[in-house]
């Protein structure tokens, strides 16, 4: 070790012990200035805490508010602050891009319908952007007459929904065209098979023939039946709707009924007999066909039905009761 790092080392040790003479001088005052005035201690302690406490809360505050405003600008609904006269005065990007300026009413469609929403204590309903975008508006009111608005999209929402209702519609098309196959089939097995048979007798029998022919006759009706349920059900605002004589509709289903009705009795009461009903009356009749067709099925196409018909001022009532043994209880 040379001289100089000696004299180097000497001298930081003297300037050390300077400077604890000088810490323990202060110390001393301070003690001294404690046992003068011991309250005066605690208080500056107490501020020094205090500060570091107020020092801890700004920085959380710095914090809150940092996260709030990434939370405000990156939030995917519209956010918008209004004042008492409906002025914008805070906006996130959504709002901004959707072109929400300084006259909140100026960017919809509606603009009394906006003040008339704006005029409510709770603010809840939707309105038309004018780009033509429906939102759902919701919205608190604020200290000082502010408000907040969260206005949120609903045309992605809408659109999703259009296509489910489609998709819907499209699985019940599908299931409605195997139905239709199954039901279609089943009388143009029969009449095929009755045309088959005829075809191969060389001279019919005037009974067997007139028999056949009801039947192919019977299940035609049938498919007629399936294909104007079809078309009503494609296009149910077709059928004109009009005053309709009950009687004379129980008359045509009755003749609707084909063969299957040929044994079986029916007693027809409609009380006052001019009793009408306002509807279409392809419908109705269709109605009444199923009735008596589920009846007669019901007693094995034999025995008696009964037809009752009666209204009041409001009401038609139309009762069809057969002699079958009816739905088991289970």
């Amino acid at each position: 070790m040379g001289d100089s790092d000696k004299a180097r080392i000497e001298r930081l040790e003297r300037e050390l012990a300077a400077a604890r003479k000088t810490v323990s001088a202060l110390v001393a005052r301070v003690e001294r200035q404690a046992d003068v005035d011991p309250d005066r201690f605690s208080i500056l302690k107490a501020m020094a805490q205090l500060e570091e406490v107020i020092a801890a809360r700004e920085r959380d505050l710095a914090r809150s508010e940092a996260w709030f405003r990434v939370l405000w600008d990156e939030c995917p609904d519209m956010l918008v602050t209004l004042d008492r006269e409906g002025h914008v005065q805070d906006r996130n990007r959504a709002a901004r891009l959707a072109g929400l300026e300084e006259e909140f009413a100026s960017a919809f469609e509606d603009h009394p319908g906006v003040r008339e929403l704006m005029g409510q204590n709770l603010i809840d309903g939707e309105l038309v952007l004018a780009d033509g975008r429906p939102v759902h508006v919701h919205g608190v009111r604020l200290d000082g007459g502010m408000r907040l608005l969260v206005l949120r999209d609903l045309s992605v929402r809408r659109m999703l929904q259009e296509e489910l209702n489609r998709t819907r519609r499209l699985a019940a098309v599908g299931q409605l065209a195997e139905a239709v196959a199954h039901e279609i089939n089943n009388p143009l097995a029969v009449i095929l098979g009755r045309l088959e048979l005829l075809r191969s007798v060389e001279e019919p029998n005037p009974l067997e023939l007139a028999h056949s022919l009801d039947v192919v006759q019977d299940h035609a009706r049938r498919i007629g039946l399936i294909s104007r349920n079809l078309h009503v059900f494609g296009r149910p605002g077709l059928g004109r709707q009009r005053h309709v004589r009950l009687s004379g509709l129980v008359e045509r289903a009755l003749g609707s009924g084909g063969r299957r009705m040929v044994d079986v009795q029916v007693d027809v009461s409609i009380e006052p007999p001019d009793l009408e009903v306002y509807g279409d009356p392809v419908q109705l009749e269709q109605v009444v066909v199923a009735l008596l067709l589920n009846a007669a099925d019901s007693m094995h196409r034999r025995g008696s039905i009964e037809v009752h018909a009666r209204g009041t001022d409001r009401l038609r009532i139309l009762e069809v009761r057969d002699q079958s043994s009816g739905l088991p209880e289970g």
